[in-house]
């Protein structure tokens, strides 16, 4: 080709091609990374024996165990952990797919997939005195984002405990972490109950609330601190003798007996709900009490 016809950049250099993209590939691409991971139903599962994995099985095989339990799938694929990672149609078929115990003549466990971000534990045994930066530098099998120190009570002091929680840039669990010549098992992290300051009830923050407001400590529609001169202490949620912030309360041992289900057998928390019995109701309990437990019944369905 003569000079004349070559293009010529602005630095006075050889114009270079654009490389040729697929078209098909790039939107593929932008569309995983907007609403299609949001809207995925994930499951991951993984073979219960310890040491063993899906890497050595042959994807054919695979995908006909999975398609002979569950039909057909978004897709499937091994994660580097050796588990398999099931995108499943929709939230039905990601029900089903939890309730898997067997695949291809094995016995599997299959949990609900999560974002990066909401993947934590908790390892327990870590000095009070290690550095938590240095903790996360030497963990070597899996890669971890954040360390934050678990508190506990003594003698009504709060305290440093030895349990420390992980947040990981995984997408699943691990189930032990090592770090030098020690190794740590891993155990889900269940949060706490969440409760409103607002009205006091369960699974819902006080911004979105649209309930009067209740005081903690004696259940009256006042703020906290603003009771009547020698009210008595009165839990709005269950009717008790005891503040709403009490640890000891049926209602508040239930939602965390709901938030150790939701988050170990991977449901959603409307399922997990129905699997909790209801404590048995306190004869104490005004109109709004009962009230507030018949919004906690609608929130569960």
């Amino acid at each position: 080709m003569h000079e004349s016809e070559r293009g010529y950049g602005e630095d006075g250099g050889p114009k270079r091609k654009k490389p040729k993209h697929n078209s098909h590939y790039r939107i593929h691409t932008e569309d995983m990374d907007t609403s299609v991971r949001k809207e995925s139903y994930k499951v991951f599962i993984s073979l219960i024996k310890e040491a063993e994995s899906f890497a050595g099985w042959s994807p054919i095989h695979l995908m006909k165990e999975v398609h002979k339990e569950l039909g057909k799938v978004v897709r499937a694929s091994k994660t580097r952990s050796g588990a398999l990672l099931v995108e499943c149609v929709n939230e039905e078929q990601q029900t089903k797919a939890v309730k898997i115990t067997k695949l291809g003549g094995q016995n599997v466990k299959c949990v609900l997939g999560r974002d990066k971000e909401l993947v934590r534990g908790v390892i327990t045994g870590i000095p009070v005195d290690e550095s938590l930066e240095g903790l996360i530098a030497n963990i070597g099998n899996v890669k971890v984002k954040e360390a934050k120190r678990l508190k506990m009570k003594r003698d009504g002091v709060l305290m440093d405990s030895l349990s420390v929680l992980l947040t990981f840039d995984e997408l699943m669990l691990p189930q032990k972490v090592f770090t030098g010549f020690m190794s740590y098992d891993v155990r889900v992290y269940v949060p706490p109950p969440l409760r409103c300051f607002k009205c006091q009830r369960y699974g819902h923050v006080a911004a979105i609330c649209k309930s009067k407001t209740r005081c903690s400590k004696c259940g009256g529609e006042h703020n906290y601190g603003e009771c009547a001169e020698g009210a008595t202490q009165k839990c709005c949620n269950c009717g008790g003798n005891h503040s709403a912030a009490y640890g000891g309360c049926e209602v508040f041992k239930r939602m965390r007996e709901v938030q150790r289900i939701k988050v170990e057998h991977g449901m959603s928390y409307a399922e997990a709900v129905k699997q909790v019995p209801r404590p048995v109701p306190n004869t104490q309990r005004d109109g709004t009490d009962r009230k507030a437990e018949c919004d906690m019944q609608k929130k569960s369905k």
